[in-house]
């Protein structure tokens, strides 16, 4: 199987928009900072540094994904990579609380996917819904691949998809 990447293409883009903005903002203040006023070089730099680090969380952030691979899945979270082997996992399930997400489990163990969650805290999502009917279309059907790779590696013990 080749990898597949799930993931949503609109998060993505915009984080990259925003890391591309502060990236921008980070190198203007620096380049700004070297001016021959040195009272405001401290402040300068330090705005630079912020943007630096906002650039570089907002890239991280553009990265999120699951990734299907033949003999694992890779869930591409904000701060590690989890890297599980399908045999591993025990179950996969998509919930609400403060926006959809996708949790896999392992074990008593979960790890939330954060390639293939929407969060909102004002999302007009309920405790009650169902991912088939109210889920976004992206996350819906990311998150159907995902189980139905799963679901094919537990009932043929053979690397999924």
């Amino acid at each position: 199987m080749a990898r597949v990447a799930l993931y949503s293409r609109y998060n993505s883009a915009v984080h990259t928009v925003f890391a591309v903005v502060f990236g921008a903002g980070a190198l203007a203040s620096a380049v700004a900072a070297f001016v021959p006023d040195r009272a405001t070089l401290a402040p300068r730099l330090a705005i630079a540094v912020l943007a630096a680090l906002a650039c570089a969380a907002f890239l991280r952030m553009s990265r999120l994904r699951v990734v299907l691979h033949d003999d694992h899945v890779e869930l591409v979270n904000p701060l590690r990579t989890h890297r599980i082997r399908w045999a591993d996992i025990s179950a996969v399930e998509a919930f609400v609380r403060s926006g959809w997400r996708v949790r896999v489990w392992t074990g008593s163990r979960a790890r939330l996917a954060f390639g293939l969650s929407q969060y909102s805290r004002y999302t007009p999502a309920r405790l009650d819904d169902d991912v088939d009917q109210h889920a976004p279309g992206w996350l819906r059907d990311g998150y159907h691949e995902l189980v139905a790779c799963w679901r094919r590696h537990q009932s043929s013990g053979a690397p999924g998809r």
